[in-house]
């Protein structure tokens, strides 16, 4: 029994030291001709008819924060040069999926099969679909537009929206030709900086 003890400390500390991770699904879009001056002043505006004011000025703050990170002036203006918007959203799916069930006995049918005394059964599950989209206007003309996707079984806005705003910074300015993929740890630098799991 002494013996299994260092190994069962060894899983333990294994598990604890596992950092979660989300997958980000990102698409840029930018207009050819323009350059985004890398000391541009860009003012981060609320939609002043937000359904919730507090939690949008939580974006803004890490917007800012990442812009600024970056050597750009996120200066707030409305009169400055550059202009960004961001609309966050969820939605949800649903997912079916398969899991063993032991023991008993079943005919075997369409959805049923025999497997070692047991048979596989199908089960469902709602996906939450975390997205956010970033635009950013020269005057009255969008020169940039990113969107961010990540998928979960719960829907921790809060939690998620770190992940969504650090991924589209990524590719700012830039085109992306086709979906990118991104899997970001809550370990990153970049996660905590925005004040997600400083603990």
């Amino acid at each position: 029994m002494r013996k299994l003890c260092p190994v069962l400390v060894g899983m333990v500390l294994a598990l604890s030291g596992c950092a979660e991770s989300y997958r980000v699904y990102v698409n840029g879009y930018a207009k050819v001709a323009e350059q985004i001056p890398s000391n541009a002043r860009i003012y981060v505006a609320i939609d002043p008819d937000s359904s919730n004011p507090l939690f949008d000025n939580e974006i803004k703050v890490k917007l800012v924060k990442l812009l600024a990170d970056r050597g750009y002036q996120p200066i707030d203006d409305p009169k400055n040069e550059y202009r960004m918007t961001f609309n966050f959203r969820i939605g949800s799916h649903v997912e079916e999926d398969v899991e063993f069930v032991s023991g008993g006995y079943s005919m075997v049918g369409r959805h049923r099969a025999f497997a070692a005394g047991g048979y596989y059964a199908p089960y469902y599950r709602t996906e939450w679909d975390l997205m956010m989209q970033l635009k950013l206007y020269k005057g009255e003309t969008v020169v940039w537009v990113g969107e961010t996707v990540t998928s979960k079984y719960y829907a921790d806005k809060r939690k998620a929206v770190d992940y969504l705003v650090v991924a589209a910074l990524e590719y700012f300015g830039k085109d992306t030709g086709s979906k990118q993929l991104l899997t970001i740890n809550e370990k990153d630098p970049r996660i905590i900086d925005v004040g997600a799991y400083a603990r």
